[in-house]
């Protein structure tokens, strides 16, 4: 009672508005709910759905403006989240029992190491 009575009241009325603070447009969203209790249960600090560096901004904006067939700029942005259903990212979900990349057998597969830093995927990008 006490902690409702310290609530500051506007000195002009005004309407009540019901607004879901985890979400850009206020409107509420399963998703929205089910990405806050991730970041609660993951103890992050909650942050809008629209902060993101400028620059990361400008660089999405570019790559969803540029004329490429529209599966590869979500392969690019899934990459970039680290959201590619990766043995590694399987393994986290107790998908996989192992996270061991099957094409060169050395590494886990990651999102780096299956696109990046193997020696076959280097290869791959050299003859294409």
């Amino acid at each position: 009672m006490e902690a409702i009575a310290r609530i500051k009241l506007p000195s002009r009325s005004t309407e009540d508005v019901l607004a879901w603070h985890a979400e850009k447009t206020g409107l509420f969203t399963v998703r929205s709910a089910y990405n806050l209790a991730l970041k609660l249960k993951h103890g992050e600090t909650m942050q809008s759905s629209s902060s993101s560096p400028e620059g990361e901004r400008k660089l999405w904006s570019n790559i969803w403006g540029v004329d490429i067939p529209p599966k590869v700029k979500i392969f690019a942005w899934k990459l970039s989240k680290n959201i590619l259903p990766t043995k590694h990212n399987k393994l986290k979900r107790k998908l996989e029992v192992e996270d061991i990349y099957d094409i060169c057998g050395m590494e886990q597969e990651t999102c780096f190491h299956a696109v990046m830093s193997c020696c076959r995927a280097s290869d791959l990008r050299q003859v294409m």
